[in-house]
């Protein structure tokens, strides 16, 4: 436990009782939430992802129910529709709401569970827009880079094309 701001932090080994595998771990962890959950009594439950929180959840979500609230923030993996299947369709079942930082992302929960389309939007992740207009690149010639997973929904291919119109803009 520490705080932030005056607000109480508490982190448990969620992960590490998880993978584990040892009951006194993960029982040890479900009960600390559980208590957390009573002694809270939050208004609403909010899981970033889904990952052991969300396993954490499922098992302590008699303790204090709220209404849960479920923002994703990666794709819906066919990695994550093996083992973890089970469990992100039971947390997207009972989520009052669930937000993901894309159309792709939220579109792909929504073909898991085609019920959440009723309760869920896209949420855009942002950043403030710089105070001045760009400028040209410092170097020459100007380089690009682009990093992440090889699938469509990244849109390395719109990269690829836009090479001409940014060559003949910085030749």
């Amino acid at each position: 436990r520490s705080e932030l701001d005056g607000i109480p932090v508490h982190r448990l080994p969620m992960r590490a009782a998880l993978y584990s595998s040892k009951v006194d771990r993960l029982a040890d962890v479900a009960h600390r939430i559980e208590r957390l959950k009573r002694d809270v009594a939050p208004d609403v439950i909010h899981l970033s992802g889904v990952g052991p929180s969300a396993v954490f959840h499922l098992v302590t979500e008699n303790a204090h129910p709220a209404p849960l609230l479920v923002s994703l923030r990666t794709e819906v993996l066919g990695s994550q529709r093996g083992r973890n299947a089970s469990i992100l369709e039971r947390v997207l079942r009972r989520a009052e709401w669930t937000t993901a930082v894309s159309l792709a992302v939220l579109e792909q929960a929504r073909r898991l569970v085609p019920d959440v389309a009723a309760r869920s939007s896209v949420v855009h992740n942002f950043v403030d827009a710089p105070d001045r207009p760009a400028t040209p690149p410092p170097f020459r010639p100007p380089r690009l880079l682009c990093l992440g997973r090889l699938i469509a929904d990244k849109g390395f291919d719109l990269a690829v094309q836009a090479l001409p119109a940014v060559l003949a803009r910085y030749p």
